[in-house]
């Protein structure tokens, strides 16, 4: 256990969290025993060893891509697909919804770029 560790995560506790510290004390090079000893005197529990570390943009991607791929053979469950992803990504992985609603996005300025050039000019 190290006292600059607890110090250090009491100190920030109230503006971070606890994963985004836990990672931060990793990188600073302490031992998984101290980080362990830690949180679980400030926190009270003991923080997952090794969490897998997600990359904003592979999530990001994820919630873009993987539904339009739907999209292409099944068009009926891509909008049962966005809601599931929304609803159940938005506090496990908040990029992939993210990814979600920028396709939706991308979709609607696109359809209508398609209707504004195909509808007739008057002038």
């Amino acid at each position: 256990m190290s006292d600059q560790a607890i110090s250090y995560l009491r100190e920030n506790k109230e503006r971070y969290a606890k994963e985004a510290l836990i990672s931060v004390l990793r990188t600073s090079g302490y031992s998984e025993e101290d980080i362990v000893a830690s949180a679980r005197v400030v926190y009270g529990v003991v923080p997952t060893v090794n969490a897998p570390q997600t990359s904003v943009v592979s999530d990001f991607l994820i919630g873009f891509i993987v539904p339009l791929l739907f999209l292409i053979f099944l068009p009926f469950l891509t909008v049962v697909l966005d809601i599931f992803f929304i609803v159940y990504f938005w506090k496990r992985r908040r990029y992939i919804p993210y990814g979600v609603f920028t396709r939706w996005v991308f979709m609607v300025l696109f359809a209508g770029s398609i209707l504004r050039y195909m509808t007739p000019r008057f002038l």
